[in-house]
């Protein structure tokens, strides 16, 4: 199917920044003709640029032009190593997308990658590496259990964790809800939303927390209910503690554990730590799990 997009640019340090939002991990391989019009001072339109890309075209320019992939992985170019394995498990998570979805299962995002660069990724963020950064938080249930339910992952345009609360005959408009977590760099993220913002979800109310990022997949996300001075109920979960939750669901782990991947290999990239060391149209939501 055909879809057209006319998108405003934003100039940002001097270049002129095009977003294509709306990509999800299946569409990796989908290709773009991206044509740019500019309007001279007579009024006339002219077209700039015309060219046509994917996801997977930008991740291989990356490692053919700026990891130099072939002469050295490990040669001392700047965040090479670690941006190459950010890409590489990448590609993976979007063929293991496409495969859940069958969705261009012909062309898989991961195709074009030799065994060499999987080794890489495989043997740096392996069951090890998954392991232990499920291990870096314990995911913690405080106050009234009674109140809360579980969580679910969303895996769309970004990574989201859905919290589920049972609020019966509770007044969602003298609520308030806090949601706070340290990003991965370290950072504070808070936010207070109004209970008006929980919403009726089978039989329980929902809190979307969607400010993560793939380099937030390890960060212990808190989300504090209140009414008026009081602490209703508070919970805690990860991306990475939903993911090991995952055991008995043969169909999402796969695909849940190479979203992991991905998250671990970003935040190596923007945050370069030992790994040894604890510290789409179309969404997918893994199924609700209780905490336990």
């Amino acid at each position: 199917m055909l879809h057209t997009a006319v998108i405003d640019g934003v100039k940002q340090d001097g270049l002129w920044v095009f977003p294509l939002a709306g990509k999800r991990a299946k569409n990796m391989t989908d290709e773009h003709l991206v044509t740019i019009v500019g309007i001279d001072g007579q009024g006339v339109a002219h077209v700039v640029r015309s060219t046509t890309l994917s996801i997977r075209d930008y991740a291989h320019t990356v490692l053919r032009e700026h990891v130099q992939w072939g002469r050295g992985y490990d040669n001392g170019y700047k965040y090479g190593a670690n941006l190459g394995s950010a890409m590489i498990a990448m590609l993976e998570y979007g063929a293991l997308a496409q495969q859940y979805f069958g969705y261009r299962t012909d062309r898989p995002a991961d195709e074009l990658l030799t065994d060499e660069m999987k080794a890489r990724v495989a043997t740096a963020f392996g069951e090890e590496a998954l392991a232990n950064a499920r291990a870096e938080q314990v995911s913690a249930v405080m106050g009234d259990k009674t109140l809360v339910y579980g969580t679910s992952c969303i895996l769309g345009e970004s990574m989201a964790l859905k919290f589920y609360f049972r609020l019966t005959g509770e007044d969602l408009s003298a609520l308030t809800a806090e949601v706070s977590y340290a990003d991965h760099s370290g950072d504070t993220v808070a936010q207070t939303v109004p209970g008006t913002a929980l919403e009726p979800n089978g039989g329980y109310f929902s809190l979307t927390v969607d400010s993560l990022r793939a380099a937030d997949a390890a960060c212990l996300v808190t989300v504090t209910l209140r009414r008026g001075g009081e602490t209703l109920v508070s919970a805690s979960d990860s991306v990475a503690n939903y993911t090991a939750r995952l055991k008995n669901e043969p169909q999402s782990q796969p695909l849940a554990d190479a979203m992991l991947t991905y998250g671990l290999a970003a935040r190596q990239y923007f945050t370069p730590i030992a790994l040894d060391k604890p510290g789409e149209g179309e969404e997918i939501e893994l199924p609700i799990l209780e905490f336990t």
